[in-house]
């Protein structure tokens, strides 16, 4: 598989998205996801320990 990119563009990449996430929102996003799934692990048996 041919890569488009290298590891310099990709972080180039990274480093300019750095100040343009929205973190508030993002990390309230996150914790509602992690909320859902420790609640859907604890009704389900049988799923592994962690994710």
């Amino acid at each position: 598989m041919d890569s488009k990119f290298g590891c310099n563009e990709i972080l180039k990449h990274i480093n300019d998205l750095s100040l343009k996430v929205p973190l508030e929102p993002l990390l309230k996003h996150a914790e509602g996801l992690y909320i859902l799934l420790k609640q859907h692990h604890q009704s389900t048996p049988g799923l592994p320990p962690s994710i």
